[in-house]
Order: C-alpha cells, then structure tokens, then sequence
C-alpha cells in the first residue's frame, strides 16, 4: 500500500514538517514517524498509546506529495518549471494545484490551468515560501 505523505508549516516556529496528515478535535496536526519532540506528546487512552513527534499546523500551508516524479518529490503548492510543449525548449512557471472535478493534480498560472503535471521538469519553490520578486520573476 503507498503511503500518503503531507507537508505543512508547525504553527510554533513556522517550520516544515512532512507526515501524516491528523485533524484532531477541529485541529490540524501531521505526525511525522522519524521526527522526535520532547514537547509534544499526544496520548491517545483507547489505544493506549503514545504518538511522539505530533505537530499542529497551518491549515492554510497543507499540501499532498503527489509522488517521487522524474526524480524529484512534488507537493501541492510547489512552483514548479514545466516544458510548454513536447519537443520544445521553450518553458514557464505555474504553481500545482489539486483540480476537484478531475482528481487530479494540475498546473495553474494566473488562476487558469496552463498544464499538467508531467510537464514538471523541476521544482524552484513553494506558493507559501516565495517573495514577491521571485513571483513576479516566475511570472506569478
């Protein structure tokens, strides 16, 4: 079975965290397997067990690893470079959104799709973490 992954930014110190992904009485947290906190420590009394490594998170910052693709990991709200059209050198920006009504992961640029995912040749960096030079840069 393949295993989900999410990312989102820990509400504390603005930080990446990757994971999986929990909402929890109306909050949102990823649980991350190999990541230890010695401040954070949910204890869960009908399993007894104890999830170590739990962080809350920026609901708005959430985004699903769509796969190891071409050798690189891609996430919702990556700004990716992606090829135009096949067979040519020409390329541009867009940033990958989840599309609802095809399930599927898309390229979007100027809130119109302009792509699809494997026209991802890199990615160059995130919807949350971007100044507004490298978006106007990148076209966005």
């Amino acid at each position: 079975m393949e295993r989900i992954i999410f990312r989102g930014k820990r509400i504390d110190n603005e930080q990446w965290i990757y994971g999986d992904l929990i909402r929890f009485f109306n909050q949102t947290y990823i649980f991350n397997f190999s990541y230890k906190s010695k401040k954070t420590n949910l204890w869960c009394k009908e399993t007894n067990f104890c999830m170590g490594g739990i962080e809350q998170v920026d609901t708005g910052t959430i985004g699903q690893c769509i796969s190891s693709f071409k050798n690189f990991i891609i996430y919702e709200g990556d700004i990716v470079k992606y090829g135009l059209q096949a067979g040519k050198k020409e390329t541009s920006f867009a940033v990958v959104k989840y599309n609802k009504i095809l399930c599927s992961f898309i390229l979007i640029k100027n809130r119109k799709q302009c792509g699809n995912i494997c026209q991802a040749i890199k990615v160059v960096g995130n919807f949350y973490d971007a100044t507004k030079e490298q978006m106007k840069e990148w076209g966005l």
